[in-house]
């Protein structure tokens, strides 16, 4: 009797500290899942201010393509300007140079025509001295002649300051687009510097999303480990729910077999007794 009472509290005994060690094991589950939880938040965040970033550099990359765009049109407008400019420059210089040469001509043949004039009005009037009426008709006629060339040289003397005016106004147009197109140089540097500061900042960004990326993975592997210990707990749980069982299924049986003894023995305790009673009885029986 006492062995089968010390099996039961020994049974007793392990059961509950089975109950104790599965109620640690759950509490210890639930801490993981609840950093399972916590980990699948920092990893959403994590994804989500990627998105933002990634979206931060795809309108940094819009903004630097519509700069580059911006200042390759403005340098072509800058280089056909320039081209049109030298184009009207070199026209006007040309037109100048060609009046200068023409004038030159001009003057070098009147001269020598003059002169020849005058050496055949010598022979003329050397041989011929009523010829003098004839020279000075001829003389008056190249005269004439020589007025209107001198007054096309006076024009396109004239009209030199114009063609010179002309070109020193191209020229201040040409230097307005310079500076214009430094400026405008000096506006795409500012962005390039911005989007370069950008960059580098988006590289930072990277960088960092880059450790997050790989604690996040460390946190994978973490969870995945804390996954598969789950798994372990909760199949430990299960055996040790069997083994329970089992032992309950046993405790009761044990139980079982002690009412029975108890009520063998109580029976054997009453057939004893009314042996007893007999013995007792007889005896009483025999002395009388």
């Amino acid at each position: 009797m006492s062995s089968l009472a010390e099996r039961f509290v020994q049974q007793t005994l392990r059961r509950r500290q089975r109950e104790a060690a599965l109620a640690r094991e759950t509490a210890a589950l639930r801490e993981k899942e609840a950093l399972r939880a916590a980990l699948q938040s920092r990893r959403e965040e994590a994804q989500a201010q990627l998105q933002r970033v990634e979206a931060v550099r795809v309108s940094l990359d819009e903004l630097q393509r519509a700069a580059q765009s911006k200042y390759e049109e403005a340098c072509r407008s800058d280089e056909e300007e320039r081209a049109k400019l030298s184009e009207k420059l070199r026209i006007a210089i040309d037109a100048v140079n060609a009046y200068s040469e023409e004038i030159t001509q001009l003057e070098a043949k009147a001269r020598h025509e003059n002169s020849s004039l005058k050496e055949q009005l010598e022979i003329y009037a050397k041989f011929h001295s009523t010829g003098e009426d004839k020279y000075h008709e001829i003389m008056q006629a190249r005269e004439a002649e020589y007025d209107k060339i001198a007054a096309k040289r006076d024009a396109a003397l004239e009209r030199k300051p114009q063609l010179m005016q002309e070109i020193e106004e191209e020229t201040k147009e040409l230097e307005k687009a310079v500076k214009a197109r430094a400026a405008l140089q000096e506006e795409v540097d500012k962005w390039v510097n911005h989007l370069s500061e950008v960059q580098q900042r988006l590289l930072k960004a990277r960088e960092t999303f880059e450790s997050a990326k790989d604690e996040k993975e460390r946190q994978i592997r973490r969870i995945r480990s804390l996954e598969s210990d789950r798994q372990l707990l909760v199949s430990r749980a299960e055996k040790s729910k069997l083994e329970r069982d089992k032992e309950h299924a046993k405790v009761e049986a044990l139980e079982e077999k002690i009412n029975t003894c108890k009520k063998q023995t109580e029976k054997l305790l009453a057939v004893v007794s009314l042996l007893d009673n007999r013995d007792t009885a007889a005896v009483v029986n025999e002395k009388a």
